[in-house]
């Protein structure tokens, strides 16, 4: 079972990479017209193993990968916000599992919109407890991302 401490500093972290990636992706978006990555489709990749998709997910040279207390994370711009996939650390409970999330801004700026996706080799439980907290820290940048103030780029001279 996961120590709280490590499940707060996991979200904590999850949620400030979730807001750079975002403002990053943004900018990108702005800067490359549009012409950014394309988001993995997990539905493809449904009948893969967790560690076929991280392998194929090592493929594209536009992902960039870190390991945060134990969990591997890829990012990705993509058009319109970015991709973030998190796959749990060895001897985590919902271990082998991949979260796969589309960050982009809601509607008229509104905040952030998440899509999630969850390929889970573990066990129901272990999986159903691993969307809970993937869905409550989602549900919190969101909320953050509402009340926050637009990010403003710098005025360059």
């Amino acid at each position: 079972m996961a120590q709280p401490a490590k499940i707060v500093s996991v979200v904590l972290s999850s949620l400030l990479l979730i807001a750079l990636l975002a403002s990053k992706a943004a900018y990108a978006d702005e800067v490359n017209n549009g012409e950014v990555g394309e988001a993995a489709n997990l539905d493809t990749m449904n009948t893969a193993t967790v560690a076929e998709i991280l392998t194929e997910l090592k493929k594209d040279p536009a992902r960039i990968f870190a390991e945060h207390s134990g969990w591997i994370v890829a990012e990705k711009s993509i058009s319109g916000g970015a991709e973030l996939w998190s796959f749990t650390p060895l001897g985590h409970d919902a271990y082998p599992a991949a979260v796969q999330r589309l960050i982009t801004d809601a509607d008229q700026g509104q905040g952030l919109a998440i899509e999630m996706n969850i390929q889970c080799d573990a066990t129901p439980e272990a999986c159903q407890s691993l969307e809970n907290l993937f869905s409550v820290m989602n549900e919190n940048l969101v909320a953050v991302s509402k009340e926050a103030p637009p990010i403003r780029e710098p005025d360059i001279e």
